[in-house]
């Protein structure tokens, strides 16, 4: 509803900073589960121009293929179109939508996923990764997630072993400080996600 739409409005305004940097990085695209349009806003003020939108079932990133504009992927909707993903029944929608999931497999077996300010808990991400890391067994190419050091090793086995997800541990501060400075050394290497090693994110990083 429109108090939705006014609530992320809100939150919106105070955390543009780390965003007008997340939107610098040269990414393909930037696939989020957040509601506002915090990330579409900051990179039309940066670059002049829009991202490209893509439904929520993502087919447009099989039939558009690899174009030179960014896409976006709001797999929990969007708050200004009232497409929000936030009662049970919403998430047993998207449990069952099968486009939704294959095309996220297919995202991913394609394309380096470098996960910022996201705890991986959503069950629809976790069952597409659990099946692309059981299919690839270690081929494809590699992910990784920007976690706080605070994460239990067993957490963090789960997302390497059976996610295949590289954990990268950073320690929290009261404005994530650390987050942003990861943001901008990646803006500042300006060489394509996917050719992103483990080693290479220690590196920057480290």
């Amino acid at each position: 509803d429109d108090r939705l739409e006014e609530i992320f409005a809100e939150d919106q305004r105070s955390s543009r900073g780390v965003f007008d940097q997340l939107v610098r990085i040269p990414a393909r695209g930037f696939l989020t589960t957040n509601y506002d349009s915090t990330l579409e806003d900051s990179y039309s003020a940066i670059h002049g121009r829009s991202l490209r939108h893509i439904g929520r079932d993502g087919h447009e990133l099989v039939s558009q293929g690899k174009v030179a504009r960014p896409f976006l992927w709001k797999i929990h909707g969007d708050a200004s179109s009232r497409t929000a993903v936030i009662s049970s029944a919403d998430y047993e929608r998207i449990q069952a939508n099968g486009p939704l999931k294959r095309n996220l497999y297919s995202l991913f077996a394609g394309t380096t996923v470098v996960f910022l300010g996201y705890g991986l808990t959503d069950h629809d991400l976790r069952t597409t990764l659990e099946l692309l890391a059981l299919d690839r067994m270690g081929h494809g190419p590699a992910h990784f997630a920007f976690m706080p050091d605070s994460l239990a090793e067993g957490d963090r086995l789960i997302l390497e072993d059976r996610f295949g997800i590289n954990v990268i541990p950073y320690q929290p501060s009261q404005n994530h400080q650390a987050v942003t400075d990861f943001v901008h050394s990646l803006v500042k290497r300006r060489r394509p996600l996917r050719e992103l090693e483990a080693s290479a994110i220690g590196a920057i990083y480290g």
